[in-house]
């Protein structure tokens, strides 16, 4: 009987303690830990936990510490996002199979990449230089030019493509663009980060400002253009030539009829600036003239370009006849005549030198605004003048084109307009320029 009664209640015991401490098989796991970065406890840090169906997302507390309840068990992805103050960041992810409680002690986040200071700047050539990826999971660096500050992976362009993580220079010479890096032009770069699935993290927004010339110390010569006097172009029709012929002023001038069909007319008019008269006025009747004509005088003769003929006429400058003509690239921007050749600007960046008597091409040389430009040119000794709507400042070459000088400005500080001409020439010791259909008389000063 005493042997039936110790049985039973050994059985009672048993029964009550499994209804106390229950089995944890069915409980749902948790999920904390404590994030670093470079040993430092890492506070408002996002933290996110996502399968193929659930995400959770949440930031580290004032202990660096996160936690998330009752997660079911499956794998995850444990993705940790630290931003920065510079706008940069970096995610490390984790991949972790959750079965029961996991608790990550000292969750460490790497360095992001960012940029050291440029190895070089030129006038139209920026070389970069970033940090080295720490991780093993790198797959991939990804270098975005932009043009504000504004810059991301989708509003940048991309520049560069790199699987070898030490590969962290790139010379940017704006080879993917039409006509190159501009000088004293300020453009933006951001470098990202990418494993083979995702994005790992992306760099501060760097800043770099190219140069306004790349010129031999010992060959710089400055000058400074002081307005001595300025006019507005009264004369009929668009204001798109100008030069001078050692007494008076030519001007070309374009009226468009605005139809296809009606000519436009040209007009070449010679100015005396000291009474205000015209004394001679040619008109030429064409179909169509383009959105841009040139003027040079020299030689006794008058050269006009056509942009929409393509062609370059010499002109008797006291009958106003057209001696004769010839064909030339698209795109002549600007032309000057010195001694006895003929100084071309075109629209993709490139200066020819062309023999007057033969019309044979003597050089060709790079313009230092780089192309696209609506670029204005004239001639003195061994200067050459070039102004662009983009810069107020003018470059001056050698005869050799080489970049030897710079003249600077005030006059073309708010000059936009990128279809209207920006003509200059020389007029005795002072510098003629034109903006916006408006005459500028500048006097030329050695620094």
């Amino acid at each position: 009987m005493k042997i039936r009664f110790i049985i039973c209640l050994i059985a009672l015991t048993t029964l009550t303690s499994c209804l106390i401490n229950p089995s944890n098989e069915d409980d749902l796991p948790d999920v904390s830990g404590y994030i670093y970065y470079k040993g430092v406890i890492q506070v408002s840090t996002e933290v996110t936990l996502k399968n193929q169906t659930q995400t959770w997302t949440k930031d580290t507390d004032t202990s660096g510490y996160f936690l998330f309840k009752d997660v079911n068990k499956d794998n995850y992805d444990l993705i940790v996002t630290k931003s920065f103050d510079d706008s940069s960041y970096i995610s490390k992810t984790e991949h972790i199979s959750i079965q029961q409680d996991i608790h990550l002690d000292h969750f460490r986040i790497p360095k992001p990449v960012n940029f050291h200071d440029p190895i070089n700047i030129t006038n139209n050539s920026i070389t970069l230089n970033w940090s080295r990826y720490s991780e093993d999971d790198f797959y991939e660096y990804k270098l975005y030019r932009g043009y504000n500050s504004v810059l991301d992976n989708e509003t940048g362009d991309l520049i560069k493509i790199s699987t070898n993580v030490n590969d962290t220079t790139f010379s940017d010479d704006g080879s993917d663009m039409p006509y190159g890096l501009s000088e004293d032009r300020t453009y933006y770069y951001r470098i990202y980060v990418n494993n083979e699935y995702a994005n790992l993290g992306g760099s501060s927004i760097l800043e770099v400002k190219t140069n306004l010339f790349d010129i031999d110390p010992d060959l710089l010569r400055e000058y400074d253009l002081i307005e001595k006097q300025n006019f507005p172009n009264t004369f009929p029709g668009t204001l798109s030539g100008i030069d001078f012929d050692g007494e008076y002023l030519w001007f070309l001038t374009v009226q468009y009829t605005g139809e296809y069909y009606d000519p436009d007319t040209v007009n070449l008019i010679k100015y005396d600036l000291s009474t205000g008269n015209i004394i001679s006025h040619f008109k030429y009747y064409n179909d169509y003239c383009g959105d841009r004509m040139s003027l040079a005088w020299g030689n006794e003769y008058l050269w006009l370009s056509n942009e929409a003929l393509n062609k370059i006429m010499k002109i008797d400058s006291d009958e106003g006849q057209i001696l004769t003509s010839f064909s030339n690239q698209y795109g002549v921007m600007g032309m000057t005549v010195y001694n006895n050749f003929l100084y071309l600007c075109y629209y993709y960046g490139i200066i020819q030198k062309i023999n007057t008597v033969n019309l044979n091409i003597v050089n060709t040389w790079q313009n230092p605004f780089g192309g696209g430009a609506n670029n204005g040119i004239a001639a003195r000794n061994n200067e050459i003048w070039l102004s662009d709507y983009s810069n107020k400042n003018l470059f001056i070459l050698n005869n050799q084109g080489q970049h030897i000088g710079v003249a600077y400005n005030e006059i073309l500080e708010d000059f936009t307009g990128y279809k209207s001409n920006l003509n200059i020439c020389f007029m005795n010791e002072d510098l003629v320029l034109c903006k916006n259909g408006r005459i500028y008389i500048c006097e030329i000063q050695r620094r």
